[in-house]
């Protein structure tokens, strides 16, 4: 998530700070709608099952490649 774009984050374990951050929402409905918007198009094209397994291929391919180098 990047922040202000995804959604908001806060520093865990700061409920001062995760109440601000719901309450920017709350007062501002419309750049919640947006930054969720923005958050399913992002786990739309990078957290498919598609991509799942690039990612996982490319670190097979990495690891292996190493392990030749060693």
């Amino acid at each position: 998530i990047d922040s202000g774009v995804h959604g908001l984050l806060v520093p865990r374990r700061d409920a001062p700070a995760l109440a601000g951050a719901i309450g920017q929402l709350l007062e501002n409905p419309e750049r919640a709608r947006e930054m969720g918007a923005r958050a399913r198009e992002r786990r739309a094209a990078e957290f498919t099952i598609d991509a799942f397994v690039r990612r996982l291929e490319e670190l097979y391919l990495t690891l292996l490649a190493e392990k030749g180098r060693a």
